[in-house]
């Protein structure tokens, strides 16, 4: 049987099934009453839960421009998306939800608009489902992610350089690409809050362009140097030194 009272009601109508109040489980409304001694605790599947949770929300930055989706999972989280629709807010800033992949009573994700021009906000994530609510344990963090420096400057035109870069907030929000100018991607293969590691693209020719950087709506440039595509390093010649005589013993 469903074991919150979200998943409960939102149970197909040919179950007969209520929440329990009293138990904590999901029966039928005789059973509940025979249970509680002839008080109604029984909430049909019409009836709104009274305590939704969240348990865990991730990302947990992102950047102050938005554009950021958040993960959320809990229980009671709403029946269906109607329920949800209007309900979610990030640090108090409105988060609009996909219901595509909405799953009923447990998992929502929303892309939450920008706080405006203020570079840092935190707060608590809330569902409101009706006159309940659900509140995360742990705050959101609005952050402005920064570059500070990278490494090596150089790589071959074949590509295949990994860039260390450094610096804050590296690992802010839901989608995070490097580039070099803006049409040679640079392949993120690992990031946390002060470094990431990107692989370079090929390059057409000897070129150099800005380290460029985008945390969902939030693009961020390096402009102290440049990365610079060189030539691919080439073997002239090749030689061997001087033969020895293997002594094999008789």
């Amino acid at each position: 049987m469903a074991d919150s009272c979200g998943m409960c009601l939102a149970l197909s109508e040919k179950y007969n099934c209520g929440w329990c109040s009293s138990t904590n489980t999901c029966e039928v409304e005789e059973q509940c009453n025979k249970n509680n001694e002839g008080k109604t605790d029984w909430l049909n599947r019409m009836e709104t839960c009274p305590n939704p949770e969240i348990h865990l929300f991730y990302p947990k930055t992102g950047p102050w421009e938005g554009g950021t989706n958040i993960t959320i999972r809990g229980i009671n989280l709403g029946k269906n998306f109607s329920d949800i629709y209007s309900g979610v807010r990030i640090a108090g800033i409105s988060c609009m939800p996909f219901q595509e992949y909405y799953v009923d009573t447990k998992e929502i994700v929303c892309n939450v608009d920008s706080p405006g021009v203020q570079l840092y906000r935190s707060g608590r994530i809330v569902v409101q489902i009706g006159d309940y609510r659900g509140e995360s344990k742990q705050d959101y963090e609005f952050v402005d992610p920064k570059i500070t420096n990278f490494t090596p400057q150089y790589g071959p035109v074949s590509g295949g350089t990994h860039l260390r870069i450094v610096g804050k907030y590296l690992n802010a929000g839901s989608r995070i690409q490097a580039f070099i100018n803006e049409h040679l991607r640079c392949e993120i293969i690992s990031v946390d809050v002060t470094e990431a590691i990107c692989r370079t693209a090929p390059s057409p020719g000897i070129i150099e362009g800005r380290l460029k950087m985008l945390f969902d709506n939030g693009p961020r440039e390096f402009n102290e140097y440049n990365f610079k595509y060189v030539l691919d390093p080439s073997i002239d010649q090749v030689s061997s030194g001087p033969s020895s005589q293997l002594k094999v013993p008789r």
